[in-house]
């Protein structure tokens, strides 16, 4: 699927933003930050390794379908991408594979601890490039409680990668669970990115919201899409993402091992049961899992959500500007997850 245009038109905006914030700090800290950011290599030299600014743009763009202006809402964009950063950064550390799809991870380069202080750099650069509202006009206690949501969402980032990192070793992980641990790791920062964009441009409490939700539905929805795609999608040469060979509990398994039969079970549970997935082993699950249905299961669970994520965008009912470029960005989101590169 081709980048929607709004990302050609708002990501020079968000760059400049973000260099505006960090031109001045010369420490070999940010160093690091910039390399994560994708302006430099291992070397400090000039790189185009930058990603798309998916929370950034998500947030500019529901800012302007509230009716505001983009350049009073960059300083809350750079700061959900520099979010996203950070929480790229640990996720990187705990994952602990050499490769992210893009390049090498920060903790690869540096090392796990130096890593821990870039990932803790960028979110401390998150907040304060939020705080630099007050320079567009936003009144102080607008920006406290702006900043009390964005660290919200982040403390349900970091609260659903605990819970999925303590299932690792289980097999007994319910819906509800997956449910809660999916929204808190991608739709938590993704619907804060557009209700605070929402709020910004002017929007009612009731639209932000709606768009809130939509945002962790979507976040949801995502994050079953890319588990039905790392099993029957992936290509030969993908990156296998380090979630899953540490044992993340896809969706489609989630869904069906709880009715399978023992013998099915036992061998499900003892590929599981490794200390690693085996690349080898993935293949194999996905033969099983669809032998059961799952495949057919999940894509039903998808397109629900899905549509529940689109509801949720309708009933905002945001009508200061172009909300047909946040359902593109929707669409986009969802088709990107096929990809082997982290959201």
């Amino acid at each position: 699927m081709q980048v929607p245009s709004s990302f050609g038109r708002i990501e020079p905006e968000l760059q400049r933003e973000l260099r505006s914030l960090l031109e001045s700090r010369t420490q070999p800290l940010y160093r690091m930050v910039e390399y994560q950011l994708g302006w430099t290599d291992e070397h400090g030299q000039p790189a185009n390794a930058t990603s798309l600014q998916h929370h950034g743009v998500a947030c500019a763009l529901a800012a302007e379908a509230a009716g505001g202006a983009l350049s009073n809402v960059m300083p809350a964009a750079a700061a959900f991408e520099l979010a996203r950063h950070f929480i790229r950064v640990h996720s990187d550390i705990q994952d602990g594979t050499p490769n992210n799809s893009r390049r090498f991870p920060v903790w690869w380069v540096w090392g796990p601890a130096q890593a821990i202080n870039a990932g803790d750099g960028l979110h401390a650069l998150a907040r304060l490039s939020l705080v630099r509202l007050s320079d567009v006009g936003v009144a102080a206690p607008q920006v406290l409680d702006l900043l009390a949501r964005m660290d919200k969402a982040c403390l349900e980032v970091c609260e659903a990668q605990y819970q999925d990192l303590s299932l690792q070793e289980r097999l007994d992980v319910s819906l509800d669970t997956y449910i809660r641990i999916a929204e808190g790791k991608i739709g938590a920062l993704l619907g804060c990115a557009l209700e605070m964009g929402a709020l910004l441009g002017g929007s009612q409490p009731e639209q932000a919201s709606a768009l809130r939700q939509a945002g962790r539905t979507l976040g949801l929805a995502i994050q079953a899409q890319a588990d039905i795609a790392v099993l029957w999608e992936r290509r030969d040469n993908d990156p296998i993402p380090g979630d899953v060979l540490n044992k993340r509990k896809l969706l489609p398994f989630v869904l069906t091992f709880p009715s399978a039969q023992p013998k099915v079970k036992r061998e499900l549970g003892g590929m599981y049961m490794q200390r690693m997935l085996e690349p080898a082993n993935l293949p194999q699950i996905a033969t099983i899992l669809a032998s059961l249905g799952a495949r057919e299961t999940s894509e039903q669970h998808l397109g629900t959500w899905r549509e529940q994520a689109s509801r949720h965008l309708d009933s905002a009912a945001l009508s200061g500007g172009p909300l047909g470029n946040l359902r593109d960005l929707f669409a986009f989101l969802l088709e990107e997850a096929r990809s082997p590169a982290p959201i």
